[in-house]
């Protein structure tokens, strides 16, 4: 049977939290009340996650053990044997996802939306940073049309770089991504003539790897076997009178070559490229940071968009849709287009700068991930976990990591679909307000 999901109208909630004869509190002053309803329980608590997340985990464990000492969090991948009862996917949760984690759980299943992740093309292109790559480049990417990066789709968009005519050389997850179902919802979303798949979680095109550090391994030069062979060399090259006895020796059980060595390579000695040149993957942003793997550009409304700016992605995850179903459950969609939903963002809050006619953008493809809770009557560390994940205290890690955090409207909104006891607060909120979404829709 079809279920019925209702659409959340943020402004409907976050700023008409008042009672019939105050006025409604600001958000920051809502969200310092909501905090205190928050306690801790003592205990260790698993938390299942992709392993490229852990340090997430690890981020807010040590924020949650300033505050509650004798409670902890331990990352653990995710499995389909994992009996974990809090579990972090890198995408929204699916009717499918909490219907498996149901199987777990002798409670009640809770989720929300809980971070963002910046969703970026790392290019391995000397000399080439500040590329543009337009959602038309990026579709042509994906599906093979484009082969050679001075491909006029590219070459057009970036007229003042001289892009050399080499090869595209595309690697990918071999499984399910939520990086790639945020840039394949972008790409529906801005091109849906030049990508006709919607949004997918698995790419068909490219060389596929297990991990993302196989990806990292082969852009940083994992494929310097093929590119330098024996038909490169030739005794010409290199001769016994390039080394001596003195020159090359064994010392300490290591090879140590001497500073007085010079080789002089012979002038037909030519490369064809350098490692890994010329390879580009969709990633989680902290993959190619923490690489130093060069990022390209993506445009919002035609402006070139920079990920550098740290700004970008708190502004860009407000253009997320929220959903919420009759348990009081909320999933947010992939925060894709960079245009952020008003009633979703808050400037003040997110402490966001803007210089002179400087329009409101941020960056266009960020992938929203959810946290899963089974709320059992007989264990409380689950639910707390849960709540601390949202907690101000929880959500000033992520930038820590590469992750960005909730906009406070959508936080205010998550912390009581997290069962945050609000009697205390029942003279500033108007409860029915929370309990009666603004439409219906059948999803």
């Amino acid at each position: 049977m079809r279920g019925t999901a209702k659409s959340i109208v943020v402004l409907g909630v976050a700023l008409a939290f008042t009672a019939a004869c105050t006025p409604p509190l600001p958000p920051d002053v809502l969200a310092a009340r909501l905090e205190r309803t928050i306690t801790c329980n003592p205990g260790s608590q698993e938390v299942a996650v992709s392993p490229d997340y852990f340090e997430a985990v690890a981020a807010v464990n040590i924020a949650l053990n300033g505050v509650c000492p004798e409670q902890s969090l331990v990352p653990v991948a995710i499995d389909e044997n994992s009996e974990a009862k809090v579990v972090i996917l890198d995408r929204p949760a699916t009717a499918a996802d909490l219907s498996q984690f149901a199987a777990q759980c002798t409670g009640d299943v809770l989720t929300v939306p809980v971070y963002g992740t910046p969703i970026v093309m790392a290019v391995n292109i000397l000399g080439l940073d500040g590329l543009l790559l337009t959602p038309e480049a990026v579709a042509g990417i994906l599906t093979g049309s484009i082969t050679s990066w001075a491909d006029p789709v590219i070459a057009e968009a970036n007229g003042g770089f001289e892009i050399p005519d080499i090869p595209v050389d595309l690697l990918r997850l071999e499984g399910p991504s939520g990086a790639v179902e945020a840039m394949t919802a972008w790409l529906a979303q801005q091109v849906p003539d030049k990508w006709t798949q919607g949004q997918v979680s698995t790419l068909t095109t490219g060389r596929p790897f297990a991990t993302y550090q196989e990806i990292v391994d082969e852009m940083a030069g994992g494929a310097f076997e093929d590119d330098f062979t024996d038909e490169d060399f030739t005794d010409e090259d290199f001769t016994d009178e390039d080394f001596t006895d003195e020159d090359v020796f064994i010392e300490d059980e290591n090879m140590v070559v001497s500073e007085d060595v010079e080789i002089d390579l012979d002038a037909d000695v030519e490369f064809d490229s350098l490692p890994g040149e010329g390879t580009v993957a969709i990633m989680p942003v902290f993959i190619p940071n923490n690489n130093v793997i060069p990022i390209a550009d993506l445009p919002v409304d035609g402006q070139p968009i920079s990920i550098t700016n740290v700004d970008l992605p708190k502004v860009g995850i407000a253009a997320t849709g929220l959903t919420t179903d009759e348990q009081g459950n909320i999933v947010a969609s992939h925060a894709v287009g960079g245009i952020p939903i008003p009633e979703q963002f808050d400037i003040a809050s997110a402490k966001v700068i803007l210089i002179d006619d400087q329009a409101l953008a941020g960056w266009p493809v960020i992938a929203v991930s959810s946290i899963m809770v089974c709320d059992e009557p007989n264990n409380p560390l689950p639910l707390s976990t849960g709540q601390f994940f949202l907690r101000l205290a929880g959500q000033g890690t992520f930038d820590s990591v590469g992750l960005t955090p909730l906009p406070e409207p959508i936080r205010i909104l998550a912390i009581p679909a997290m069962r945050v006891q609000l009697d205390s607060l029942e003279d500033d909120i108007d409860m029915d307000v929370i309990e009666s979404p603004i439409a219906e829709t059948t999803p």
